[in-house]
């Protein structure tokens, strides 16, 4: 497709500049993580710790449970593994390497199993790693604002990708009747016959639509501080709605756990609400 000159340019052009954007990040990164959350209370991350530990626990002894007959013994091997680094993590034993050695023990399980693969694993995934960078000890915590920073981002753009699809993908969102379909007409929901009435139909339209909008502008509110608030308790309740009355909890378990890790500690206190400035 290219002679060797367009190979060498193009190399030159790509591998060129490597050096000084390397030297760039390293150096942004550094400063990033150097810089840290003084408002992440080690209370809160302990909180957040046991929880994502109780959801792995709770996750993979239910797949252990459900498939165990099918698992090689390499797979129970990284189960097993996963398991006791998320006992290590409950308990605040060195939770930066147990955390990091759930993440690979799940990545190898999940790649060799892909039916159990699910976009649960990618919040969680993504949890483990950012613990690795969070030093903790009996009476401090060193919590990277850039953690903070990239939580909210990849929980903004995962719900706004989310509404997205829901909008352009699917007629059931737009025409506000994907609730209704799920919960009344669906076998896989709890308590789908108590929703079969009329005024419950028009209750689940207006719903579906709220849900629709939410997701697609979750990332915008979280540029105001007040819409953030309002954003996040509203998909908070949407998330506790599902994970109570479905089958289909999965999902919305391990959001809920992503929703501990970036709860502001500051909504909490009057200081917070006296401010004037956006």
């Amino acid at each position: 497709m290219f002679n060797s000159i367009e190979l060498a340019l193009i190399t030159s052009i790509i591998i060129g500049p490597m050096a000084a954007y390397i030297k760039a990040l390293n150096h942004f990164i550094n400063n990033q993580f150097n810089d840290s959350d003084h408002s992440y209370s080690l209370n809160q991350y302990h909180l957040f710790q046991k929880c994502i530990a109780l959801y792995i626990l709770f996750h993979f002894m239910s797949l252990v449970m459900n498939i165990y007959s099918l698992l090689s013994l390499f797979e129970i091997f990284l189960i097993l593994t996963t398991l006791t680094g998320a006992a290590l993590i409950f308990f605040d034993i060195k939770s930066q390497i147990a955390s990091l050695i759930c993440w690979f023990s799940m990545v190898f399980f999940c790649f060799g199993n892909l039916a159990v693969y699910g976009l649960n694993h990618d919040y969680i995934g993504w949890l483990l790693l950012a613990m690795a960078a969070v030093k903790t000890d009996k009476h401090s915590i060193q919590f990277p604002k850039i953690i903070k920073t990239a939580a909210w981002l990849i929980l903004g753009f995962g719900y706004m990708a989310s509404g997205l699809n829901k909008l352009f993908l699917t007629d059931f969102w737009v025409n506000g009747t994907a609730l209704e379909l799920l919960y009344v007409k669906s076998p896989v929901f709890f308590k789908y016959e108590i929703l079969n009435t009329e005024t419950s139909s028009s209750i689940l339209q207006s719903l579906t639509w709220f849900v629709l909008v939410l997701e697609v502008s979750f990332l915008i509110c979280l540029f105001n501080r007040y819409s953030k608030i309002l954003a996040y308790f509203f998909m908070t309740l949407t998330h506790l709605f599902i994970a109570t009355t479905t089958q289909m909890t999965e999902v919305s378990l391990s959001a809920l756990v992503f929703h501990v890790f970036v709860f502001e500690t500051e909504w909490l206190h009057k200081k917070f609400w006296m401010k004037n400035e956006p």
